[in-house]
């Protein structure tokens, strides 16, 4: 046997030291008995196969307070099941974690074992769900009726100021005013289509 398998065999072996390990309910994965409290699934059963493979014996106590995951802080200090492994109370703790950044940065994870993943569903849109009812559903009566008090405070104010501030187009006033004020208006609803059909 090569020095170097022995040197790793060596490192290998907590020779019988105990080890303690927090645990909280996990369903499938650590599952606590509420009569006796004993746990079973496939973290413990994992950690009494590593712990045969290192000669170390794990004492495992639930988590204290209850459901208190923990979390790490920038000042350094964490608490839960996170400030027991980060504190040294604990060597190890299993528990469905989250991996997050602020909480590596207080404890190491082990590769996850199981992963979750979220999505949004929404019904397939059809040929009939494309309609303008898609767009003015989206803000209540009184924001609509709020743009158009809004556009006709418009007109009126380049109406005045075209009937009395120019010479020149004071007598097309009512003309001009208009078809500015409908011009803003039709780029403001292709505005309005062309985001939503891009969405």
């Amino acid at each position: 046997m090569s020095a170097a398998i022995e040197r790793r065999r060596e490192r290998s072996n907590f020779n019988g030291q105990a080890i303690t390990v927090s645990y909280e309910h996990w369903e499938g994965f650590c599952n606590i008995d509420a009569d006796n409290g004993t746990i079973s699934g496939l973290i413990p059963d994992t950690m009494d196969q590593i712990a045969m493979m290192l000669n170390m014996t794990i004492n495992y106590e639930i988590f204290s307070p209850r459901y208190i995951f923990g979390a790490a802080f920038d000042n350094g200090t964490s608490v839960g099941g996170i400030g027991n492994v980060a504190s040294g109370k604990h060597e190890a703790s299993v528990a469905g974690f989250s991996v997050s950044y602020q909480r590596s940065k207080a404890v190491d994870f082990t590769t996850p074992v199981e992963r979750e993943v979220f999505g949004v569903i929404v019904k397939t849109p059809t040929a009939n769900d494309i309609s303008i009812s898609n767009y003015t559903n989206e803000y209540r009566p009184s924001a609509w009726l709020s743009v158009l008090i809004a556009f006709l405070v418009w007109w009126i104010a380049l109406f005045l100021m075209m009937r009395f501030g120019d010479n020149e187009t004071s007598g097309n006033a009512i003309y001009l005013s208009t078809v500015v004020t409908l011009r803003a208006v039709i780029s403001k609803v292709i505005a309005i289509g062309n985001c939503g059909f891009s969405m």
